[in-house]
């Protein structure tokens, strides 16, 4: 692995589009792009810089476990020192809590809390019970932080979305626990209905709005389906390779979710530049794995 490769996955470049597509949906949920190019180039920057710090960070602490279970992977592989890689992570995380600073205040709370979940995640929570929830609190924050451009971004619509986001991460997180290995049954079904409980429930964002659109929902149900076919072939086989490409699918489909929150309180035109974000991830996640 070259070095530049290895640093790319190392930072799961194929997601950076992810977080990046919370910020965007986040961003434009609360109202066009009235509060400026600048401020939503901002939190777009310190949206990856959070990610990428925070996987990178996790790479640093799993390097061990890695060397046995996933040998390939940048650090003990040798292709990054588990030094570097650490450097990196934590210069990262600073850059997204700077970038963040400079938004606006609210957004700077928003982005230390983030940062230190990141932190508490790799650092404490990752292997027990609260593991799933505060991965899901990450991505909730996240989508946040592209609200907080508005006073008001902590309505009750608005905590609904993140809510969902919250949902659909927590579940995402508890299917893919032990991905590499063996997954219960039990594990793989409470996974899978939080997934389609979490997109489901999407049908309720246009409850806070004056109107319904039948596309959206059209919307809601392929994104559905996208995430009910592999999780019920995981779920039917039990195969390590059947789930980690359920988990592939599932973290790609982020974006989708995106979309939908976007459609439901802008309508269609505003919510294709979130869902062409699909495009590099889809395009890189060929290339490099997603988790």
């Amino acid at each position: 692995m070259n070095r530049a490769r290895a640093y790319l996955q190392l930072v799961r470049i194929p997601n950076l589009f992810t977080a990046a597509a919370d910020v965007l949906a986040g961003f434009l949920f609360v109202g066009p792009l009235a509060f400026g190019t600048t401020a939503l180039a901002t939190l777009l920057a310190a949206s990856v810089c959070f990610y990428a710090g925070g996987v990178a960070l996790n790479d640093v602490l799993d390097a061990a476990r890695d060397a046995v279970q996933r040998p390939r992977r940048p650090i003990p592989s040798g292709a990054v020192s588990r030094k570097a890689a650490a450097v990196l992570a934590i210069a990262l995380l600073a850059i997204g809590c700077a970038l963040s600073a400079s938004v606006s205040d609210r957004a700077m709370w928003l982005g230390m809390a983030l940062a230190a979940g990141i932190v508490l995640y790799d650092g404490i929570l990752k292997r027990g019970f609260l593991a799933a929830p505060a991965m899901g609190a990450c991505r909730a924050l996240n989508l946040l932080l592209g609200m907080s451009v508005v006073d008001t971004w902590d309505a009750p619509v608005n905590l609904f979305a993140a809510g969902l986001m919250w949902l659909y991460v927590t579940s995402l997180t508890h299917f893919a626990r032990h991905e590499a290995g063996h997954s219960s049954r039990a594990r793989l079904r409470a996974g899978g209905i939080g997934l389609s409980v979490a997109v489901v429930g999407l049908i309720g964002v246009q409850a806070f709005l004056p109107e319904t659109d039948t596309w959206y929902l059209l919307l809601v149900g392929v994104l559905l389906g996208q995430v009910v076919t592999p999780a019920r072939r995981a779920l039917a086989t039990g195969a390590p390779a059947e789930i980690q490409h359920a988990v592939h699918v599932f973290v790609l489909s982020i974006v989708v979710l995106d979309a939908c929150l976007v459609f439901a309180s802008r309508g269609p035109l505003l919510a294709a530049p979130v869902l062409l974000l699909l495009v590099p991830t889809t395009a890189l996640g060929r290339y490099f794995r997603v988790t």
